[in-house]
């Protein structure tokens, strides 16, 4: 649990942020994880609701035979024409 050791020291502005930024006054960070404190604090709360409402879309995604069909049917790179990712928009270089 080093990072939760680097937060505190974070808080009491003993280690910077990033490079020398130090976390400015009247801020401070916590920690929330949603296998620990899940009952008590609402960011671990809401850290566990996010993780299986994500789980269950993720399951009937997959499940669905549209996704599957696109996926199967799919030219070239078979994320993009399944409509999961697009593409980074690039701009050429110009010469």
């Amino acid at each position: 649990m080093e990072w939760v050791n680097r937060l505190s020291r974070m808080n009491r502005r003993e280690e910077s942020v990033f490079g020398n930024q130090m976390l400015p006054p009247g801020y401070e960070f916590v920690y929330a994880s949603g296998d620990r404190g899940a009952k008590d604090y609402i960011g671990n709360q809401m850290i566990v609701r996010c993780d299986k409402l994500a789980t269950h879309i993720l399951r009937r995604v997959a499940a669905s035979s549209e996704f599957r069909d696109r996926l199967r049917s799919a030219p070239g790179d078979r994320w993009v024409a399944a409509g999961l990712v697009r593409p980074r928009e690039t701009t050429e270089p110009k010469v």
